[in-house]
């Protein structure tokens, strides 16, 4: 008799449960008005329940929504980017595996360094530009945007470049 032997699984259902409780904390903690924290709660249970009805997006929608009615704080904009995070690389693996089924935590690995990769790049950026006063444009354009703008131009550039074929100099159809 053959057996495969797989180490440690962590059940699909836990995972659903664990953003479940996630998004039910942060609208509890983050939620400017409470009809949005329902909203949160309710559409993280559709898509702890219903993977494909995408109410974990949704979801994270009305918490960045509560969000934005607020004043600035560092500390709710640092655990925002930590729930989104997490709720959408684990929401990702739950929307393409069924109920009964088992992740290996090696698998749960490469996801797990992605979210931390994410929180390296993101959380000194997200602190930076809340220490920054507001200086605006004359425009009336804060001057975040206006940088966002261009550093997302220079990495789309940069992509772009990188893509394409070394040693090549052809431009396109003659």
């Amino acid at each position: 008799m053959h057996r495969v032997q797989v180490g440690p699984a962590v059940p699909v259902v836990a995972l659903r449960a664990a953003l479940l409780l996630i998004l039910c904390a942060a609208a509890w903690w983050m939620s400017a008005e409470p009809v949005l924290g329902w909203l949160v709660a309710a559409t993280a249970v559709a898509g702890a329940v219903l993977p494909r009805s995408l109410g974990t997006w949704i979801a994270l929608g009305f918490l960045i929504a509560s969000n934005l009615l607020v004043a600035a704080d560092s500390v709710r904009t640092a655990v925002l980017i930590v729930v989104i995070s997490i709720t959408h690389g684990f929401g990702s693996l739950v929307l393409v595996t069924p109920w009964r089924a088992r992740i290996t935590v090696r698998a749960l690995r490469p996801t797990l360094r992605r979210i931390l990769l994410i929180q390296i790049v993101t959380q000194p950026v997200a602190l930076f530009i809340g220490l920054v006063p507001v200086i605006r444009t004359t425009g009336a354009v804060p001057l975040a945007a206006v940088v966002s703008v261009l550093g997302a131009a220079a990495l789309a550039a940069l992509v772009y470049r990188l893509m394409r074929p070394s040693g090549s100099n052809v431009r396109g159809p003659a």
